[in-house]
């Protein structure tokens, strides 16, 4: 089960409440090229479909026992709970009626009723199970003048990763909002269900892993590293908040092999509570920024933020994990293409030399730069690429780490984006723009920012930027552009795509954070959190996972509604974008 993905909705929702004032990790990108596109929309390169997603949920395979007989699980009586009347308010009614349990788990059975002329939704924004957030949110409709049975299910596999039992307590936390308009209509408290196993339930579970962080009263540890079934890979991460506050852990980066991962992660822990989540870096997006099988290192930046206010709580800085006792590879042997771009010296200081030794055509990946990095100190180093303006469009989660040991020398290929580049509609790249840093080798503390790099391809003359695209205009507000240029129709590997171009003529970076989606009347999950410097531009995917599609049957999209939170790189709310409706034809 993919917790980190039912976290996020949670997070979403509580996030879309505050900026309405009623209350309180990455899109997953991929090579794959659109295959249909929306009304008035340009046509984009085709590039093979990649496979995609879904992280296993195999546990690390141990040896058997030899000597011990096989057990008899001890028979106990079904649990129970008291019917509990959840809202009964302003013509609105929800009641906890019973808890059954099954072969795939548990659920809660609701009653509904809406007596109002309103189209109405349920949100159980999130689920605490025995201490555990593990959000399983609902998005249950309540047309008008109507009444519905439903349930909130719960899954064995959480159930039995977690080392659950028996539940005894299950805290909702929900809402009722009006699914015409987005505002929130009736915010109570969470409730907690207490089961007859309520006295008696303890947590057996005793986590360990790789400290990652353990500050401001939170520690997060990384319990193990699967690969998934498609060849992705998975990291699994154990969090627990000591704090008085429901906080969001927002994914600021991370990077695998010293390579920039493409990642989605948003992860919400309650109160004194505790969480399992996996961190997804899908073989798409391997293959596209030239991760190797093999997993060396992680590094995780991570940011929690106030559920009630998204208030910054605290960031984790730079988490360093080393997995193999070894430093990264990250030297190519591919030839470069010095005609295009021929070699030379971009930055040179007291501390390290930074060269260019040609460009990478694309091949498997997108083209890219092979660079020579050189170490003048007497220390270990980290050369950082930390953003990559490609014709002044950013090339999202494009970027590398790569360590020097003193007065050593390390070659390295960066990669560009094959999927903005293609959606650009440009054939050709003239100007590729590089913003590095420089940080200790063995405490990773930056020590100074570079100055930016430029190099210059051989196209350079030829290139005419596109800035603008045809499409649906999702928002034309503060100096901010979004447009819906292209949609990909079902995957099963990946599910729906829409592809988004974002044009940001402000003199702030723009942070773009999806709050839900509303697909043909469902509430959904989605992913596809953007970032855009000032007067700059970028093409990002917006995903509804085929999980989601699957879970609501739903066997065609007619209707998307996206709602998004945008705010800067401080944290300071802009505006919200609400309701851009897109109809699929």
């Amino acid at each position: 089960m993919n917790y980190s993905r039912h976290f996020r909705l949670a997070a979403l929702f509580l996030a879309l409440s505050l900026m309405l004032s009623a209350c309180g990790p990455a899109k997953p990108s991929t090579t794959e090229a659109p295959e249909t596109t929306l009304p008035e929309t340009t046509e984009v390169p085709t590039t093979a479909e990649p496979t995609t997603e879904e992280p296993t949920t195999e546990e690390p395979t141990t040896e058997e026992p030899t000597t011990e007989e096989p057990t008899t699980e001890e028979h106990r009586e079904p649990l129970t709970i008291e019917e509990h009347t959840l809202i009964d308010k302003d013509k609105v009614k929800v009641v906890i009626r019973d808890f059954v349990e099954d072969e795939e788990g548990a659920a809660i059975n609701l009653s509904l009723s809406n007596g109002t002329e309103k189209n109405m939704a349920l949100c159980c924004t999130s689920l605490v199970l025995n201490g555990y957030t593990m959000t399983e949110p609902a998005g249950i409709q309540l047309e008008p003048n109507s009444e519905a049975d439903a349930e909130l299910r719960i899954d064995r596999t959480a159930t039995d990763e977690l080392g659950i039992t028996e539940i005894g307590s299950v805290i909702v936390d929900y809402k009722v909002i009006d699914t015409d308009t987005g505002a929130t209509i009736l915010d109570p408290d969470a409730y907690e269900i207490k089961t007859s196993a309520f006295e008696r339930m303890e947590d057996s579970k005793d986590w360990e892993g790789r400290e990652l962080y353990n500050e401001n009263d939170a520690l997060i540890l990384l319990t193990d590293v699967t690969e998934t079934r498609t060849g992705g890979t998975c990291f699994k991460l154990y969090v627990e908040n000591k704090t008085k506050k429901n906080f969001a852990l927002v994914g600021v980066q991370a990077v695998v092999n010293g390579r920039r991962a493409d990642i989605s992660y948003l992860g919400i822990v309650n109160a004194g509570g505790k969480a399992l989540t996996d961190l997804i870096v899908t073989k798409t997006v391997k293959d596209k920024f030239g991760i190797g099988d093999e997993t060396d290192s992680l590094e995780l930046s991570l940011e929690a933020r106030d559920c009630s206010s998204w208030d910054l709580l605290f960031a984790t800085g730079d988490m360093f994990c080393d997995l193999s006792g070894n430093a990264p590879t990250l030297s190519d042997e591919a030839e470069a293409d010095t005609e295009f771009v021929p070699e030379k010296l971009l930055l040179e200081d007291d501390a390290l030399a930074l060269t260019c030794l040609g460009w990478l055509p694309a091949d498997g990946h997108g083209p890219g730069l092979k660079l020579q990095i050189s170490n003048k100190t007497d220390k270990d180093i980290r050369f950082r690429v930390d953003e990559v303006i490609a014709d002044d469009y950013l090339m999202n989660n494009c970027g590398m780490i790569v360590p020097v040991t003193a007065g050593g020398t390390a070659d390295a290929a960066l990669y560009l984006d094959q999927e903005v580049l293609n959606l650009t509609g440009n054939t050709e790249i003239g100007t590729v723009v590089l913003n590095c840093s420089l940080q200790d080798g063995e405490t990773h503390k930056v020590l100074k920012s570079l100055a930016a790099v430029t190099v210059e391809t051989a196209a350079k003359e030829r290139v005419k930027v596109a800035d603008s695209a045809k499409g649906k205009t999702i928002c034309n507000e503060k100096k901010l552009q979004i447009v819906a240029i292209a949609y990909t129709g079902y995957s099963e590997t990946i599910g729906e795509r829409l592809y988004l171009w974002v044009k940001n003529s402000s003199d702030k970076t723009m942070v773009l954070e999806p709050i839900y989606t509303k697909v043909n009347g469902s509430y959904m999950l989605g992913i596809g959190k953007l970032t855009v410097p000032p007067g700059k531009m970028t093409i990002g995917t917006y995903t509804v996972p085929a999980r989601e599609t699957a879970r609501h049957g739903l066997a065609e999209f007619r209707s998307m509604i996206m709602n998004t939170l945008v705010y800067d790189t401080a944290g300071k709310l802009q505006f919200t974008t609400l309701f851009g409706g897109i109809e699929i034809k």
